[in-house]
């Protein structure tokens, strides 16, 4: 243990010795291409910012009432007409007096 004193206080520390033994490690680095010709990526200005739209469709209620339209069995009755002149008096009065 070592004392040293640094501007009138006292610190104390101790230095011990380590041994790593690392053997026989070998790192082999081989002929490695990674040839990542120029890429370009082009994005143009794309502005859609479709944010917090609202479509509101109101309530529609197209009811279409019951309609009945039953037209079945139509009998149209003409009665026989007789146009009968009989008797027919013209009276002209005699223009001349």
């Amino acid at each position: 243990m070592n004392n040293t004193n640094v501007l009138g206080k006292r610190f104390s520390f101790s230095v011990k010795t380590f041994k790593d033994e690392v053997r026989n490690v070998k790192v082999e680095v081989r002929n490695v291409k990674n040839d990542v010709p120029d890429v370009k990526v082009e994005v143009p200005d794309v502005k859609n910012d479709v944010r917090n739209v609202k479509v509101e469709v109101p309530d529609v209620k197209n009811e279409v009432p019951d309609v009945k339209n039953d037209v079945r069995n139509v009998k149209i009755e003409v009665p026989d007409v007789k146009n009968e002149v009989r008797d027919v008096i013209f009276d002209v009065p005699n223009p001349i007096g």
